[in-house]
């Protein structure tokens, strides 16, 4: 369940090609009711769901009003602390962006919530868009043109997971970031947020390989699972190197093994897991050959290997022999061995 611990909506008025800018601040933390609870359940899910969302850090600097009172904020949690973040942040922002040609206002909003046991610091760009509405006028309807805000697609967008953050033991990324790459302007958004580079590939291929191995198996109707561990990392595999570009979505990938209606199952078990990953990227060849599993078979002798174990270190192949190094392994064959000698 979605809890608001506060919430505001200022607006930021620039036009494209101007060089004036100037903000509507609201005068007073937004009212915490059903309606805003649907708003961050929604602009939540949306987040979720953006292919352009990209995990990074803060930069370790200190000349920006955004991180410097995002940080005030967190060490107060008072409501006048978040106000002063909101407006202070956004005055800033309107300073920077007068010398951005292509940058266009729109609405700001701020909330500090809590889901699922984490809670998050979410500062999102939301457009209006045209819309239709039915209005009843003396017992008939008639279309009312009308203005929304656009929540299915945010523009711009930074969240940041404050138990990541805050703890010290923990070296996840803890910002999640949403710059639409087709959008010439969205460098100076990642500068207003003091956003480090985004994940590598190899980062990404390397969660996605954790997932794969932990994730529940695809299975049918009747729930019987339709492929064993080592089938499905195999597949998976050849769906990715299959694609032309080498790009990685988990949307897709998951409509792919676990069908059109659960295609957010990999995105939704990567949150659940506490798994940082982005939902799109460029698969790393390296990374993603993890997945691929070394099967020899003689009379008497099996032996399964996962690709990345075949290394001096675990198991070293050399021209006419194959070492172990495990000390487990070499246990659990000495105590089966034990037993049956033992009958």
């Amino acid at each position: 369940m979605l809890t608001i611990n506060r919430y505001v909506i200022h607006e930021l008025v620039k036009k494209a090609k101007k060089s004036e800018a100037s903000t509507i601040i609201s005068k007073e933390l937004g009212t915490k009711n059903e309606f805003s609870k649907a708003l961050l359940e929604e602009v939540h899910q949306t987040y979720n769901d953006s292919t352009s969302l990209k995990n990074t850090v803060f930069l370790d600097r200190n000349d920006k009003v955004f991180k410097n009172q995002i940080e005030n904020y967190i060490g107060s949690q008072k409501d006048i602390n978040f106000y002063d973040f909101t407006k202070k942040s956004l005055q800033e922002l309107e300073n920077d962006i007068v010398s951005e040609p292509f940058a266009v206002g729109g609405f700001y909003l701020y909330a500090d919530y809590s889901l699922n046991g984490n809670r998050y610091l979410l500062v999102v760009l939301l457009r209006k868009k045209d819309g239709l509405n039915l209005r009843l006028v003396n017992g008939t309807y008639v279309v009312d043109p009308s203005e929304n805000l656009n929540i299915d697609k945010i523009a711009m967008g930074f969240r940041l997971n404050l138990n990541i953050y805050s703890n010290d033991g923990d070296d996840r990324n803890y910002i999640g970031l949403i710059t639409n790459q087709k959008d010439k302007v969205s460098k100076y958004f990642q500068d207003w947020v003091v956003a480090a580079g985004v994940v590598s590939n190899d980062k990404n291929t390397n969660s996605l390989v954790t997932i794969i191995k932990n994730i529940p198996l695809p299975y049918d109707e009747k729930g019987n699972e339709l492929m064993d561990r080592d089938t499905f990392k195999k597949e998976v595999y050849e769906f990715i190197d299959s694609h032309p570009k080498k790009t990685v979505n988990l949307r897709n990938l998951g409509s792919h093994f676990y069908g059109e209606e659960r295609g957010s199952y990999l995105i939704d078990f990567a949150h659940e897991e506490g798994v940082i990953i982005d939902n799109e990227f460029k698969r790393s060849a390296s990374s993603l050959k993890r997945l691929i599993t070394i099967k020899a078979k003689v009379r008497g002798i099996e032996l399964n290997v996962d690709y990345d174990k075949l290394n001096s270190n675990e198991v070293d192949v050399q021209t006419k022999m194959v070492i172990i190094r495990n000390p487990e392994i070499i246990d659990q064959i000495n105590k089966q061995r034990d037993s049956a000698n033992n009958r």
